[in-house]
């Protein structure tokens, strides 16, 4: 429990600081953050309960969260980005990874499946890259530290980018047990979350995304 505390730190403080303004976060999509949020916190508790009190493994809760996130990453990206192109892209690479993990991750449910996490990853690249190119070629001018899906999507491309360095050796780790009590993997999460939900901390408190009051 100590480790979920530590590694969700920042992940707290941006649930509480969404929960606040919830009602009056703008455009309503962006209020999806909330629930995003709230799922994560619910997957980290209880894949520990579980762990905890059966002794078994918690791999299927982590399987099963793959989707969960990468499809929330998806949603966020195309509702931020304008052309159609671009919602068209993240819609069909987002069909591709959900036919992925339907062919991959149910014949060794069990199993935590480092492919499927490795392939979530490169589609949250993709997502933040066309983000990322709309908001280079659009004609308006841009503060990007105000904008909100800028710090968003730059957070969940840091996050991803260091589960990606543990993730392309994972494989090589568990034949060499490297890391056999987990530990390193603890760290890097932790870590990643940390400076994932830090850079979310940055958006919310974006004046941008909250309706104006007279």
């Amino acid at each position: 429990m100590q480790d979920i505390i530590v590694g969700s730190f920042t992940l707290f403080i941006a649930l509480i600081v969404s929960l606040v303004f919830y009602g009056n976060a703008e455009p309503r999509w962006f209020r999806v953050f909330t629930w995003f949020m709230l799922a994560k916190v619910f997957t980290k508790v209880s894949a520990y309960v579980y762990w905890r009190f059966t002794g078994k493994s918690d791999h299927f809760i982590l399987n099963t969260f793959i989707l969960i996130e990468y499809g929330f990453y998806a949603f966020f990206c195309y509702k931020a980005v304008v052309m159609p192109v671009y919602k068209q892209s993240i819609a069909i690479a987002a069909g591709l990874l959900t036919l992925s993990w339907i062919m991959l991750v149910p014949r060794d449910y069990f199993h935590y499946n480092s492919v499927e996490r490795i392939l979530g990853i490169l589609f949250s690249f993709f997502c933040c890259a066309i983000y990322i190119a709309e908001l280079l070629i659009t004609d308006e001018v841009i503060d990007f530290f105000t904008t909100p899906m800028f710090w968003i999507v730059t957070g969940i491309m840091f996050a991803n980018l260091g589960m990606f360095l543990y993730f392309s050796f994972f494989d090589y780790i568990i034949k060499n047990n490297l890391d056999s009590e987990g530990t390193f993997y603890i760290i890097t999460e932790n870590l990643t979350d940390n400076v994932q939900f830090f850079f979310f901390i940055m958006a919310f408190l974006c004046k941008r995304i909250w309706k104006k009051t007279s």
